[in-house]
């Protein structure tokens, strides 16, 4: 990539936004080059960033919400008190996992579900497929990665304008959600009213199917351990309980 393109794409990227915008040299592993929104109000995110991989990929966007980012990687030291990703919960094949998470944590994975839904869309506008724009659900941050190589300066900043556009439709989407009334409703009612005298934690897929048996066996070893210190697990399939040094699904009282 020639420097003449660096400079297109800053003058693109400040004429666009209005926001001026500081580029970094290499970063050995982590970017050849990087441009960055020295101050980026919530509806500019999908312009925050642009840089060039190592592997000669340009990746556009932003890489967390600042507003619900740290809530969402830490819902445990939320209202909800509860150890959960979010990324497990809506990558999860199992098809309870989001209707369990959502008794827990209602607020956050319907956050995750609205944010899936716009990046879909937009993607399939502007690209012909659901899954080019990537959704950091555990910090809300949205991206578009695409290769460079074999590329022209002027295909390069082609791709980038397209990124941005698809960007900044699903991102519109997601704020209108954010600062909706349905949104304030659905947090006002969840969460607890005290921290609890126990963990809990949320387990999206149960028994673990990882696919790869020795993380499945430290996953079950783990919960064991969790169980033992009277420690509350939750899975789509139910709250789990340790019965004569074996997990089982404890059966609901009717």
């Amino acid at each position: 990539m020639s420097m003449s393109l660096l400079d297109e794409v800053k003058s693109y990227l400040e004429n666009t936004s209005g926001r001026q915008y500081k580029v970094w040299g290499p970063s050995p592993n982590r970017y050849l080059w990087r441009m960055l929104m020295l101050s980026a109000p919530n509806e500019l995110l999908p312009l925050q960033q642009v840089c060039m991989r190592p592997d000669n990929s340009i990746e556009v966007g932003f890489d967390h919400f600042p507003d619900i980012g740290s809530t969402l990687c830490k819902l445990d030291e939320s209202k909800y008190h509860i150890y959960m990703r979010p990324s497990e919960v809506m990558r999860s094949k199992d098809p309870d996992a989001r209707k369990a998470a959502k008794k827990l944590a209602p607020g956050p994975i319907k956050d995750c579900e609205v944010a899936e839904k716009a990046a879909k869309k937009a993607s399939s506008k502007y690209f012909s497929k659901e899954d080019v724009i990537r959704v950091d659900f555990d910090h809300m941050g949205m991206t578009v990665n695409f290769k460079a190589e074999g590329l022209t300066d002027e295909e390069v900043l082609k791709e980038i304008e397209r990124s941005i556009k698809a960007l900044s439709e699903a991102w519109t989407e997601f704020l209108k959600w954010y600062y909706s009334e349905e949104r304030k409703r659905i947090y006002g009612k969840g969460g607890l009213k005290r921290e609890p005298p126990y963990l809990r934690y949320f387990i999206a897929e149960w028994p673990p199917n990882t696919g790869n048996p020795e993380k499945d066996r430290e996953i079950v070893k783990d919960v064991k351990q969790k169980l033992s210190r009277n420690d509350r697990v939750y899975t789509p399939k139910g709250l789990l309980e340790l019965k004569n040094g074996e997990i089982t699904v404890k059966k609901s009282r009717r």
